[in-house]
């Protein structure tokens, strides 16, 4: 057949269709047939709802498994952050529990300090005394 004579069947079936009227079963169910029908001829290739609803099936069900995929991911993501938050919060404790000891060792070092300052004052004193009695 041409696509002179599709063309040509294709309007016959269009005034049919539109015969049965708006509340046609058959009208609405080649609602929109007529159009990918003089898609089809004009531009020379096959098209109908049934292959665009199963590309559209099948679009759906590769984004249902991608999605599925991207939860399992995101779930994974959220344990290993979950599992690394726990390890900083482990962490930040070691440190505030290492940076209070150094804390105490460094007050211990100063009060050493300060300890042995008051010592060598009491020595130097000491001395003095020692001196003034043997000088005498």
């Amino acid at each position: 057949m041409t696509k002179a004579e599709e063309s040509k069947l294709l309007e016959k079936i269009a005034d049919l269709i539109e015969q049965a009227g708006d509340d046609s079963y058959i009208g609405k169910a080649f609602e929109g047939c007529y159009l990918i029908a003089k898609e089809n001829i004009d531009n020379v290739f096959m098209d109908s709802w049934k292959d665009r609803a199963e590309r559209r099936q099948s679009e759906m069900l590769k984004c249902r498994e991608m999605a599925d995929q991207y939860k399992e991911e995101l779930d994974a993501a959220k344990l290993k952050n979950k599992t690394l938050l726990g390890e900083m919060e482990s962490m930040a404790s070691r440190l505030n529990e290492e940076n209070e000891i150094r804390v105490k060792i460094w007050n211990n070092f100063r009060e050493q300090e300060d300890k042995a300052e008051g010592l060598e004052q009491e020595v130097i004193k000491l001395k003095a005394k020692l001196y003034d009695l043997i000088c005498k």
